[in-house]
């Protein structure tokens, strides 16, 4: 054969090696890259394809084996997870295969495999996961069965050995794969339950047997009960547990009674130390220390109902001797004598004796409290007699209510009584008190139109000093504002004659009231006594008398002047010069002053000393006219025309 014919073989043997290897790489790159999880085969894919690629580039470094040795790495990759599921389930699952979650991921990963699922790392992953977690809780519930067939337990139990048998057969048949994990657990859990029930039911029953309270009613014939229940294999945890709660109950139930009497016994004989003397009460005493001791020590002879029945004995008789201070009183007589019956009763039982003690303290606490409620209205009668506290009849009645309140054979009514009759005297002295202090308000109230006069405001003072006084009696009281009522009189009284005098004057200057000076003295006046009437505290009864006194001086002075006129007015008056013309004028003047009631006195006097002047001036005329007329022969008919005309200037004319 040809060396051309030779190579042309070879060349095709290598293009058909390498288009078998294309092929075969290419199918695997596209079964890689369909699975679900071709992202973990990413790097060996683009290796492949890189392989590829340069190949058909001619590429001296990518040769047909470089495409097949790049074509096993991603086959391997790819076929790796099939081997580790194939791993898992060659495993050894004991001793767990029967478990129903280990069969379940068993069969899953057996269905991944079967078809080459895209689950198939996923199922493997949780087969193992399952397997492993199985094998663990198995183990655990091995060594919880262990342990608990390890306690220790109340002995001669048959319900215990009953479930410690059940449980060591479970632990054998579990790992030789004859039953599941939660079998065993459930029989573990059930050995552990009795255990404990039992447990909790010994110590209860070791309590109940131990005393005080062995023989009370009720445990004996439950612990009995209990005994024959030990040797009852079928028992439950359940049923062990009622007969410890109802024991616990009933023991609970004992012990509170027994410590509450023994409290009460303690309590008693605390209470009987001030009478633990008397013999009753010292012989009860003894008898209940006795009783308790005993109980104490588990007696069947000394049990509760004996120490509650000797404390109720004791305090009965101790009750007898506390009814001070009422052992007088009628109803504690009679509850002390329906006691005393009861006590001296042999068939009295603890209830009787129990029932007729609580009358009888009913009988005494009501009637100390009665008492109790007297002295407290006592003490608050003694302490509400201000403000007549120092009165005679109070101080008398405070004596009086402390001697029946300190005396201990008067009776709860008589304190009563007595505190009545004192209320009465305290109530009696502060309405006389109130009377008193209203009878000198109504006197406050009583001081118009003189309230601001100095005596009767100094009055005021004093009556208050007395009023705001706490030692002032009502007696000082009344004494005090009948001065004040007094010191008031008189100031009205001075008023009033101050106001008489003044209107008597305003009447008797009626004439002269115009008068220029009296009118307005007079108007002051009048003003004075209006602010006076209204209670003015500017006008005093004195500015009433001192323009009284200004307005009659004044007034005395105008009419004397008057008086004065009207004298000059008379007929004789001028005589015998009232004809004259000058005196004549000077008389006219003068008499329109006087019938003026507005003329100004002044006016009035002016004119007076006028028509003096003018009188002398004419008497002096007419005397020497008629000494001229004496020396005249004609005197005699001077004289007569003198009579007839009466005209001192005729006169002389005559004469001439």
């Amino acid at each position: 054969m040809s060396t051309l014919v030779i190579e042309s073989m070879g060349i095709n043997q290598a293009v058909s090696e390498r288009r078998a290897a294309l092929a075969a790489a290419q199918e695997l790159i596209a079964k890689a890259q369909a699975a679900s999880n071709s992202a973990d085969y990413a790097d060996e894919i683009d290796t492949l394809d890189q392989v590829i690629t340069n190949a058909a580039k001619g590429d001296a470094d990518a040769l047909t084996s470089d495409i097949i040795a790049s074509t096993k790495l991603l086959d391997d990759a790819v076929n790796a997870d099939m081997n580790s599921a194939l791993a898992a389930l060659a495993q050894d699952s004991s001793p767990v295969s029967n478990e129903a979650d280990v069969i379940a991921a068993k069969a899953t990963l057996q269905n991944s495999v079967d078809s080459n699922s895209a689950t198939l790392v996923a199922d493997t992953n949780n087969y193992l996961s399952v397997l492993a977690a199985a094998k663990i809780t198995r183990s655990d519930a091995q060594t919880a069965a262990q342990d608990a067939m390890d306690r220790t337990v109340p002995n001669n139990k048959a319900a215990i050995i009953k479930a410690q048998g059940l449980l060591e057969q479970a632990m054998a048949d579990a790992n030789n794969e004859l039953l599941v994990t939660s079998e065993l657990v459930t029989l573990t859990d059930k050995l552990n339950l009795i255990i404990d029930s039992f447990v909790k039911l010994n110590e209860i029953y070791m309590k109940a047997v131990s005393g005080p309270v062995t023989y009370e009613e009720g445990i004996v014939p439950l612990v009995s009960n209990i005994n024959d229940q030990f040797s009852n294999a079928q028992l439950t945890s359940e049923d062990v547990d009622a007969f410890t709660t109802q024991l616990q109950t009933i023991f609970d139930a004992a012990m509170n009674a027994r410590d509450n009497a023994k409290i009460d016994a303690t309590n008693a004989i605390s209470n009987a130390k001030d009478v633990a003397t008397n013999s009753n009460v010292a012989s009860a005493i003894d008898n209940l220390n006795n009783i308790v001791e005993a109980a104490n020590d588990n007696s069947e002879q000394a049990l509760t109902a004996d120490i509650i029945h000797a404390t109720a004995l004791l305090n009965a008789n101790v009750g007898l001797l506390n009814t001070a201070p009422v052992n007088n009183e009628q109803v504690v007589i009679d509850a002390v004598n329906a006691l005393n019956v009861v006590l001296n009763e042999p068939t009295s039982t603890t209830a009787d004796i129990l029932a007729a003690t609580d009358t009888f303290n009913t009988v005494v606490g009501e009637a100390k409290d009665s008492r109790n409620d007297a002295k407290d209205a006592v003490n608050t009668a003694l302490a509400s007699t201000d403000p007549v506290g120092n009165e005679t009849a109070v101080t008398d009645a405070v004596t009086a209510l402390n001697e029946v309140l300190n005396n201990p054979a008067l009776t709860t009514a008589e304190i009563l009584a007595a505190t009545d009759t004192f209320n009465t005297v305290v109530g009696e002295a502060k309405d006389s008190r109130n009377d008193a202090k209203d009878a000198a308000d109504t006197a406050f109230a009583a001081t118009d139109p003189v309230g601001n006069e100095q005596v009767v405001t100094d009055a005021v003072t004093a009556l208050n000093e007395v009023l705001n006084n706490p030692a002032s009696t009502t007696a000082d009281i009344l004494a005090a504002t009948e001065t004040f009522k007094d010191v008031v009189n008189q100031a009205k009284d001075s008023r009033n004659d101050a106001v008489d005098e003044a209107e008597t004057l305003i009447t008797n200057i009626d004439s002269i009231s115009k008068r220029p000076g009296v009118k307005e003295k007079l108007d002051e006046l009048q003003k004075t006594l209006d602010d006076a009437a209204s209670g003015s505290e500017n006008v005093l009864t004195a500015d009433i008398k001192d323009t009284v006194q200004e307005l009659r001086e004044i007034s005395e002075n105008v009419q004397n002047v008057l008086d004065d006129a009207n004298n000059h007015l008379t007929e004789d008056f001028a005589n015998p010069v009232n004809k004259e013309p000058g005196v004549k004028d000077a008389t006219d003047k003068l008499k329109d002053l006087v019938n003026d009631p507005t003329a100004s006195i002044d006016d009035v006097q002016k004119a007076i000393d006028a028509m003096d002047t003018v009188i002398e001036q004419a008497k002096v005329e007419r005397n020497q006219a008629i000494k001229d007329a004496e020396n005249a022969e004609n005197a005699e008919n001077a004289e007569n025309a003198l009579k007839e005309y009466g005209n001192t200037g005729e006169l002389g004319n005559l004469i001439q």
